[in-house]
C-alpha cells in the first residue's frame, strides 16, 4: 500500500506541500469554517477598514493642532524678538564682509590672483 501511494504522489502536479502534508489539506467546506463569501466576513472586513480610516484622520487632526498651536507660539516668540534679531544678523554680515576681505588679501599674497 505504501507503493501505491508513492505512485499516486509521483502523478500528481507538484506543490509547495511536502507528500506527507499534502494529504492533510482540509479546506474550509469540509469543515464547516466560513469562506470569504460569508457576509460575516465582508462586514468584518468593513467595520476594520472603518477604524483603521477614522484613527487615521483622529491622528492627522490632532497633528495639525498641535503644528498650528507650535507656529503660532512660534511666531510669537519671533515677534518680540525682530529687532534683536535684526541686529544679530547684521553683525553676521560685517563679520562675512571682513573674512571676505581677509581671504581675497591672503589669495592675493599667496597666488597673486584678484
Amino acid at each position: 500500500m505504501a507503493f501505491e501511494k508513492r505512485a499516486v504522489h509521483r502523478l500528481r502536479p507538484q506543490s509547495i506541500w511536502p507528500p506527507e502534508y499534502r494529504d492533510n489539506l482540509v479546506f474550509p467546506s469540509q469543515t464547516g469554517d466560513m469562506e470569504m463569501t460569508e457576509p460575516q466576513v465582508w462586514t468584518l472586513i468593513g467595520v476594520f477598514a472603518a477604524v483603521m480610516i477614522g484613527a487615521i484622520a483622529l491622528l492627522l487632526r490632532q497633528n495639525d493642532k498641535i503644528i498650528t498651536s507650535f507656529r503660532h507660539e512660534m511666531g510669537a516668540r519671533f515677534e518680540g524678538l525682530e529687532g534683536k534679531i535684526d541686529v544679530r544678523f547684521d553683525a553676521m554680515d560685517r563679520r562675512l564682509e571682513e573674512l571676505d576681505k581677509e581671504v581675497t588679501n591672503l589669495a592675493t599674497r599667496f597666488w597673486r590672483s584678484q
